[in-house]
């Protein structure tokens, strides 16, 4: 059977047609070639033929014979025979040589083709790789079985003058001018449903080699001739497309951890000494001149009961459908992802989503469809639950299964079908063996003190690979001491003062915004000051002696009232005055220049009036002190000024000092030079006035003590 030669731009759109038999391109399979250089000679001219061969195959034809072709010319041998009896009657002649339809001299290979092979699978090796082409429409059935070199012929004047390969020759014309024909067998069954075959004939150089883009013919310079095959045999059944579904399975969770931490205050002590102070329901009093104290906590950091939760189950991999069927494709509508216990139970609770498909997601509406030979859907798929599945116990010890199927319909069935992972258990996975994702595994612990800037304290991890350099190991006790005051002066006097304490943990973990910061720990310090008015002296003149008479400084140390059988020295042993002075002057620094910073004048260019006259101030008692009169020049300033400061110094002092009175006894002095100075330097005596009511109130806190000069007890 004759073909005319085909255009290499109009192949893709024409059927082949041979005689009365014609070769139906599949829908969606073109012919042309897809890029690459191809061969450069000229296409084959001429005609090429199929035919039967009644001497070789039929040589008794009256005693047994064999039908070789079902048309055409009969027993004759017909050169335009077109349906044959079996495969191995089919024969390669190399065309009329009347009427110039015959091959062009030259030199040719052939291959027998599934109709619809007149792509580039007339070059050997196309069906694992299609130079410009579709691979799953590779039809070469002759590679299968040897090289296009052994299906190599020339042709001169029309005539096969030479084949040197293995397929069987038979020579119709004579030794000098040889007239071959070329039998095509061995070839492969077509997948055609009728027994449809192509026969190709190409011309090629000598550099040809089919394994390279750049030498390989292409197929639009060949010549093609279809014939069928018919067998006594019932036919193939129609190819079916073959669909294996496999995947992958990893299963995975979040771990976050939790954590407590407390703050508490251990003790409250005087830095100077380290003596504590007991307070309660947090507040603490102290006297006037407690120095610095301080404040000891501790912080305790430990993972919380139940020390962690989990959530964020998940199990993630691709699946994977794949037609390998060399013919029929495949349609998919439906594409499923399970979980089973024990591989029966299926569990729910799981939220499946699939990404990242190619081509694309199947579904009812818009299903994908799979060509033959390697044909691929590719999904993959996530189930996210919102429950422990693998509760246990023992927690996360069970194994699962994992299985997906595909709803499809396998041409030419034409029914959906459903097709799974098979067996059942081949993708097992246990969340025990997974991937933990650990949130919170470690925190930084701080200390804020009063508003101020935090102080890191340390790290705290559960342990593990993870846990960083210098991190500890919880529980964990971290222990904070912060100083508090100093609490020193009169101004301090009555006023309470709120210090507040907390702690505080945060997790390491990028974007995590776990922190906890403990109740605010709370101490309210409470000062009082105590001080005896110059009234109470006055009254109670217990620097005096028993009769009252005498009123020099050297009968005070006497005991006094009903105590003084028990000699209970009110002023004790540290007194700062002198058995041999009774003077004011004789005091500490109130006669010192040298002693005061101010440079005070000295007492003795101060004058008071005293019986008629004037006497300097150092002569006075400390009686004649606390009687002073007063007055608005720098003399009655003074003298104001040294009445309440006498007073002073006898709180100060009495019982060695354990009044809280609001100055110390260096403090006073200062305080008097610095008054004097002021007073002096300025040419104003009233601005004595200011001090003296500063002394005036410390004299004023409260008095603790009796007439006779004992604590008040209540």
């Amino acid at each position: 059977m004759s073909l005319f030669r085909i255009s290499p731009f109009v192949v893709a759109a024409l059927a082949v047609t041979a005689c009365s038999d014609t070769s139906v391109t599949p829908l969606g399979k073109s012919h042309m070639p897809a890029g690459g250089a191809r061969f450069s000679a000229s296409g084959v001219s001429g005609a090429t033929y199929t035919t039967n061969n009644q001497i070789v195959d039929n040589p008794d034809p009256i005693n047994n014979p064999v039908t070789t072709c079902l048309n055409g010319n009969g027993d004759a041998n017909a050169v335009n025979c077109n349906i044959y009896g079996d495969k191995q009657f089919v024969w390669l002649t190399g065309g009329p040589t009347s009427g110039g339809s015959a091959l062009e001299n030259g030199t040719y290979f052939f291959a027998v083709l599934d109709p619809g092979g007149q792509k580039n699978d007339v070059n050997d090796g196309q069906r694992a790789s299609t130079y410009g082409g579709d691979v799953n429409a590779n039809k070469n059935l002759s590679d299968e079985h040897d090289a296009y070199i052994n299906r190599m012929f020339v042709v001169q004047d029309g005539r096969i003058v030479s084949y040197g390969g293995s397929h069987n020759k038979f020579n119709v014309g004579t030794a000098e001018a040889p007239d071959y024909m070329i039998r095509l067998m061995d070839y492969s069954d077509t997948h055609n449903h009728g027994g449809e075959y192509d026969m190709a004939i190409c011309q090629i150089g000598p550099e040809y080699d089919p394994s390279t883009k750049a030498t390989a013919v292409s197929a639009g310079t060949c010549k093609y001739d279809n014939f069928k095959v018919r067998t006594t045999t019932e036919p193939p059944p129609p190819p079916q497309a073959v669909l294996t579904v496999t995947k992958t399975v990893a299963a995975s969770y979040a771990r976050s951890y939790k954590w407590t931490i407390a703050k508490s205050l251990t003790s409250l002590v005087k830095k100077s000494n380290s003596s504590a102070i007991t307070g309660v329901n947090g507040v603490y009093t102290i006297p006037v001149n407690s120095g610095t104290l301080t404040a000891n906590y501790k912080i305790d950091v430990n993972q919380a009961d139940p020390a962690f939760v989990d959530d964020s189950w998940k199990l993630t991999g691709t699946i994977t459908a794949t037609n390998t069927s060399l013919d029929g494709y495949a349609t998919i509508s439906d594409l499923k992802d399970e979980m089973r216990d024990g591989n029966a139970l299926l569990l729910s609770g799981g939220t499946l989503a699939f990404s990242n498909c190619s081509p694309s997601l199947p579904t009812a509406a818009n299903p994908v469809v799979l060509p033959d030979n390697g044909g691929v859907l590719s999904c993959d798929y996530t189930v996210t639950f919102a429950a422990n599945p693998d509760a246990g116990p023992p927690l996360y010890g069970k194994t699962f299964y994992n299985t997906a199927s595909v709803t499809a319909v396998l041409t030419p069935l034409g029914q959906p079908t459903t097709i799974s992972t098979t067996p059942a258990d081949a993708y097992p996975f246990s969340f025990g063996s997974g991937t933990v994702t650990e949130n919170d595994k470690c925190v930084t612990v701080s200390d804020s003190f009063n508003g101020g800037s935090a102080q890191a304290l340390g790290t705290v991890c559960v342990g593990g690979n993870a846990t960083p350099a210098g991190a500890f190991a919880p529980p964990k006790s971290f222990y904070v001491a912060k100083d508090i005051g100093p609490f020193d002066g009169g101004d301090f006097c009555g006023t309470t003062t709120q210090v507040t304490n907390s702690a505080t943990y945060t997790s390491t973990t990028v974007n995590s915004t776990v922190t906890a910061t403990t109740t605010p720990v709370s101490i309210s310090v409470k000062v009082y000051c105590q001080g005896c008015t110059i009234g109470y002296w006055k009254a109670n003149d217990l620097y005096k002696t028993a009769a009252g008479a005498a009123t020099l400084l050297s009968t005070a140390l006497a005991p006094q009232g009903a105590n003084s059988s028990t000699a209970d020295y009110f002023w004790g042993k540290n007194s700062p005055f002198k058995t041999q002075s009774s003077l004011l002057g004789d005091v500490a620094a109130f006669n010192s220049a040298a002693a005061a910073p101010n440079g005070v004048p000295a007492l003795t260019t101060i004058k008071f009036p005293w019986k008629s006259k004037t006497v300097a101030m150092s002569l006075a008692t400390f009686d004649q002190a606390l009687n002073f009169g007063g007055g608005s020049d720098l003399s009655g300033q003074a003298q104001n000024l040294m009445r309440q400061a006498t007073g002073a110094l006898l709180n100060i002092n009495w019982n060695g000092g354990a009044m809280a009175y609001p100055l110390s006894r260096l403090q006073l002095i200062d305080l008097v030079n610095t008054a004097i100075n002021v007073a002096v330097s300025s040419g104003n005596p009233s601005a004595i006035s200011a001090y003296v009511t500063k002394l005036d109130g410390y004299n004023s806190q409260g008095c603790i003590l009796n007439s006779r000069g004992e604590v008040i007890t209540k």
